[in-house]
């Protein structure tokens, strides 16, 4: 009856009711929904089904990945030598300049302690093979006659046909000796463009060819440090450096038998004005 008699006065309460009140959407929920979501994915894609990868590249490995791979590689040129399959080997890698490379890997693992003979081997090799002594220095360096020992030579001593074979299977091998090396050059190196005081070492063999992977202690009064030689090959195979402070003392030691070179301090150099300025040392070893 109501509704009959005023059809206007109800439906302006129904929709001002409808005004009124209107439809509660409460953005809280739809951004935990979104959270559980995204939770629940990770959860799958980390633990449930996570991805695994096979036969990747190379180029895609995380820089430990690439170190150890490098590391491996200049393992195997060490076995084989053959530059050709190493070369092949660090392309994979896609690095523009793997040399360089190399040689940062085996000059932080040196300063590590760590043996970096391997790597410094290859990066002399890749960088063109040996390159003569002389090139670090602007005086050449004649090269030094083999040494002759002057030990009278002990005769194999003679093998009695008593002897069993169990005798051999039972015999200890002896170590494989460490080599000695001799100084035969010490002077100071001046380079006016640098003007570093430098200890510059240079280690070749028996025939004058240069010696890259030997590795070199500094020692003075407060503390011990090293390089390796080769990690410069775009200097010399045979090269390697160490930074002096002016006015220290320094002992240099090839090996573990040779006897250590001491008193090596920075140079006294000056430039074609007149000015002076602390310069280089260089000295030479050979291999025995």
């Amino acid at each position: 009856m109501f509704r009959r008699l005023y059809p206007d006065i109800l439906g302006e309460r129904v929709a001002r009711a409808t005004h009124d009140y209107p439809t509660v959407f409460r953005p809280s929920l739809i951004l935990l929904g979104l959270i559980i979501g995204i939770a629940l994915g990770i959860f799958y894609g980390w633990q449930i089904d996570p991805v695994e990868y096979t036969d990747t590249e190379p180029a895609s490995l995380s820089v430990d990945h690439k170190e150890q791979y490098i590391r491996l590689v200049a393992a195997a040129y060490q076995q084989d030598h053959d530059l050709d399959r190493a070369r092949t080997r660090l392309a994979k890698l896609k690095d523009t300049d793997p040399t360089q490379t190399i040689i940062a890997l085996a000059q932080r693992l040196a300063a590590a302690g760590e043996d970096a003979n391997a790597l410094a081997a290859l990066a002399a090799d890749l960088s063109g093979g040996l390159q003569p002594v002389a090139s670090v220095s602007e005086t050449p360096i004649p090269t030094p006659a083999p040494i002759q020992s002057t030990e009278t030579p002990i005769p194999p001593p003679s093998i009695s046909p008593t002897v069993t074979l169990l005798t051999f299977i039972t015999l200890t091998p002896t170590a494989t000796p460490e080599y000695d090396y001799a100084l035969v050059t010490q002077e100071p190196y001046c380079n006016e463009a640098e003007q570093l005081p430098l200890i510059i070492v240079d280690v070749i063999d028996i025939g004058g060819a240069p010696l890259p992977g030997v590795r070199v202690k500094v020692r003075w009064a407060e503390g011990e440090d090293g390089f390796i030689t080769g990690l410069k090959p775009e200097i010399s195979a045979s090269y390697g450096d160490f930074l002096m402070t002016v006015g220290v003392t320094y002992s240099v030691q090839i090996g573990t038998r040779t006897p250590s070179v001491s008193g090596v301090t920075a140079a006294n150099c000056k430039t074609e004005a007149g000015a002076q300025y602390p310069g280089a040392v260089r000295l030479v070893f050979q291999r025995k």
